[in-house]
């Protein structure tokens, strides 16, 4: 397909161009991009400078502007919990009414 796909957070914007990547964010620390394969394009919302994170790099994105590249530790890759699950997948969103009810809305997906 020929679309974006744009993650924005109060610190950054991603700019995914590859297929396997971590976002990590943190509105006082800011944000960290893994990327494991391909490249994800990013710019620091506070001053506009952007750097591609391509396979086996780590981008750093403060929010007081500073972007800062480095190889990735392999052991701060988070685990994928994809890789160890079998059959469908579920998100549950939690719920409160007005009247403080609560309900769980359950949706799975292969």
């Amino acid at each position: 397909q020929n679309t974006d796909f744009v993650i924005q957070t109060p610190t950054s914007v991603a700019s995914v161009k590859g297929t396997d990547f971590w976002l990590l964010t943190d509105p006082v620390t800011g944000d960290q991009i893994i990327c494991v394969e391909g490249t994800v394009g990013l710019v620091n919302s506070e001053t506009g400078e952007d750097v591609d994170v391509t396979e086996g790099m780590s981008c750093i994105s403060i929010p007081d502007g500073t972007l800062e590249l480095s190889e990735t530790d392999p052991s701060s890759i988070p685990d994928d919990p994809s890789d160890e699950q079998e059959g469908p997948s579920q998100i549950r969103i939690y719920l409160e009414g007005p009247n403080g009810e609560q309900k769980v809305m359950v949706i799975e997906y292969q």
